[in-house]
């Protein structure tokens, strides 16, 4: 299994339905690493993020709670 050490604007990437990262983190062949303050700045601009993703807050929160389980 490969590792990733990612900063918070990779993780964002992660919200956005079409965005590459994204389709490569739901096969779960990879782990990545990444600073704990990176949850918070993404908690920090979630209105920013759901708005920019096209997102709801069930959506974002259900993204958020699974880059805390990996």
């Amino acid at each position: 299994m490969l590792s990733f050490v990612v900063d918070t604007n990779v993780l964002i990437t992660l919200f956005w339905k079409d965005s590459s990262t994204r389709k490569l983190f739901l096969t779960r062949k990879f782990v990545l690493f990444s600073p704990e303050y990176a949850l918070e700045e993404i908690k920090k601009y979630s209105s920013e993020i759901k708005e920019k993703a096209g997102i709801s807050t069930k959506e974002f929160n259900k993204i958020r709670e699974d880059l805390v389980k990996i």
